[in-house]
């Protein structure tokens, strides 16, 4: 394997690679965002009346 086709391959596993990382932290802040929809749900925030 030459140096040209080394670069390649590992260019290509960093673009997979990055794929997965943000496919991993979009699908952990959805979970977030459901998970706070459903704890205001549950707990709704008073209004304040001064």
């Amino acid at each position: 394997m030459n140096c040209n086709n080394l670069v390649k391959l590992y260019r290509a596993f960093m673009i997979r690679a990055k794929k997965e990382v943000n496919f991993i932290a979009s699908r952990k802040c959805l979970d977030k965002l459901q998970a706070s929809e459903t704890y205001l749900k549950e707990n709704p925030v008073k209004d304040r009346v001064q």
